[in-house]
C-alpha cells in the first residue's frame, strides 16, 4: 500500500484554493434590469437588450426610432407619434415640407408627411402634393421603395402616396389630365431605369397604377357629376 503524505494533500488543497481565488467574476445576466426604451432615444444609441427580450418591439420603421426625430419642431415629434396635431399654423406646417426636401434624415421627413397626409386641407395640401409630385421626378428610388416588404409605408401608405400625387395632377392639368398623367409616367418610368436598381425599378408600373386608379376615378366622378 502507497500511504500519500499529509503534505502533499495540504499542498494540493491550497493549489486549487489558489486558482478558485484568481477565477474572474462572472455576472448573472439574470438579475439585470429589464431594458426600457426613452422617447428620445436615436438611432445608434446603446440599447441594453436581454435574451429574453422580443427585438421586434424595436420597430425601425417608427419615426421615433429614427435619426431627426429628438431635433425636430413640437410639431413634427407629434405627428411622429400619432398624437394630436394643429396644422393651422402655416409656418410650422409648411416647414415639414421644406424639411422633407432638404433635410439629410429624409425617411423620419417621409415618415411625418406620410401621416399628415388624410390631416392635409388648403395652404399645406396644395404645396404637399406639389413637393410629392416633384420628389417622384427626382427622387423615384426612395419613393418606390416605401410600400413593400423591405420598406415601411405598407399598401395603406403607397395608396396615400399615390392620391396625393394624383390630386397635384388633376389641379395642375385639368383639362388634359391623362395625357400629363402619361407624360409623367414616362419621366418617372425613365428616370428610375436610370437611377434604381431591378426590384425598385419594377415597381415603377404598380405605382403609377395606382396613380392611374385614382384619376380614372376621379374622372369618373366628374363626369358623372358634369351629366346631372
Amino acid at each position: 500500500m502507497v500511504l500519500v503524505k499529509p503534505t502533499i494533500v495540504l499542498s494540493l488543497t491550497t493549489l486549487v484554493a489558489a486558482l478558485t481565488s484568481c477565477s474572474p467574476l462572472v455576472d448573472d445576466v439574470s438579475t439585470l434590469p429589464d431594458p426600457s426604451i426613452d422617447s428620445t432615444l436615436l438611432v445608434g444609441d446603446y440599447l441594453f437588450v436581454s435574451k429574453n427580450q422580443d427585438t421586434l418591439a424595436l420597430d425601425p420603421c417608427d419615426p421615433r426610432m429614427m435619426a431627426g426625430y429628438t431635433t425636430a419642431s413640437p410639431l413634427a415629434r407629434s405627428i411622429a407619434e400619432n398624437g394630436t396635431c394643429d396644422l393651422n399654423d402655416e409656418p410650422d406646417a409648411l416647414a415639414l415640407i421644406d424639411s422633407f426636401e432638404h433635410s439629410p434624415n429624409h425617411a423620419f421627413y417621409s415618415a411625418v408627411l406620410l401621416r399628415s397626409i388624410s390631416k392635409a386641407y388648403g395652404y399645406y395640401a396644395e404645396p404637399l402634393g406639389i413637393v410629392l409630385y416633384e420628389d417622384l421626378l427626382k427622387r423615384p428610388c426612395s419613393l418606390l421603395s416605401c410600400c413593400w416588404e423591405n420598406g415601411c409605408d405598407g399598401h395603406e401608405g403607397l395608396l396615400l402616396w399615390t392620391d396625393a400625387i394624383a390630386m397635384e395632377i388633376l389641379i395642375e392639368h385639368e383639362e388634359d389630365t391623362w395625357e400629363a398623367f402619361l407624360k409623367y409616367g414616362n419621366q418617372v418610368e425613365a428616370k428610375a431605369t436610370a437611377e434604381c436598381d431591378l426590384q425598385t425599378r419594377s415597381r415603377a408600373n404598380e405605382f403609377l397604377h395606382e396613380i392611374g386608379s385614382h384619376l380614372k376615378h376621379a374622372l369618373l366622378r366628374d363626369s358623372i357629376d358634369a351629366s346631372r
